[in-house]
C-alpha cells in the first residue's frame, strides 16, 4: 500500500462501518477475506465470505500475512493497552472457511469476545470450516456451527490464534 492508497482504504472503511451499522451486507467473492480491525469492532450486520476468511479483532497494532498461494491468512495483534472488544449480535458466514473473533488487551480483564449472533463455517460441498473465539472473556450466547456432510469442521469454541 502507498501513501496514495491510504485514503480509499479509510473511505473503504467508513463504507463498510455505514454498512454494519445499518444491517447490509459485506460480502467478499468466493475464496476471498474480511478483516475488520480496531481497539473495538462490533458488529450488528451480516459478513459473507464463501470459502474465505472472516477476522474481527481487536488491539492495538495488527499485522495480517497471507500464505504464498493466498488461501490462508495469520493474524499477530498487539494487545490493546485499554479496553479491547470484539461483538458479533448479527451473522457471520464464511462457508467451508474459517472466522475468527479475538480481543487482545495487556489488562486481562478487558479482552472481550461476545458472540451473541450467528456464526456459521458449515460447507454441504466440502469439509466444514473453522471457528475461532478468543480472548480473556468469552461470552457465547449465540450459535456456532462448522459442520460438513462428511461430519468434519472444528469444535464449536476453540481458542483463537494469539
Amino acid at each position: 500500500m502507498t501513501l496514495a492508497d491510504k485514503p480509499k482504504l479509510a473511505a473503504f472503511a467508513q463504507q463498510v462501518a455505514v454498512a454494519l451499522a445499518r444491517d447490509l451486507p459485506v460480502q467478499s467473492r468466493d475464496g476471498g477475506f474480511i478483516a475488520l480491525m480496531a481497539p473495538e469492532v462490533r458488529n450488528a450486520g451480516f459478513i459473507f465470505a464463501r470459502g474465505g476468511s472472516v477476522t474481527l479483532a481487536a488491539g492495538d497494532a495488527f499485522a495480517l500475512t497471507f500464505d504464498d498461494a493466498k488461501t490462508g491468512v495469520s493474524l499477530a495483534v498487539q494487545p490493546s493497552t485499554v479496553d479491547a472488544l470484539v461483538e458479533n449480535r448479527r451473522l457471520i458466514r464464511a462457508e467451508g472457511g474459517e472466522i475468527v473473533l479475538s480481543a487482545q488487551a495487556f489488562n486481562a480483564v478487558a479482552a472481550q469476545v461476545v458472540n451473541a449472533g450467528d456464526l456459521d463455517a458449515s460447507s454441504i460441498e466440502s469439509d466444514g470450516g473453522r471457528i475461532f473465539l478468543g480472548g480473556t472473556k468469552v461470552e457465547h450466547a449465540g450459535s456456532a456451527t462448522a459442520a460438513s456432510a462428511a461430519g468434519k469442521g472444528s469444535p464449536e469454541r476453540a481458542p483463537a490464534p494469539q
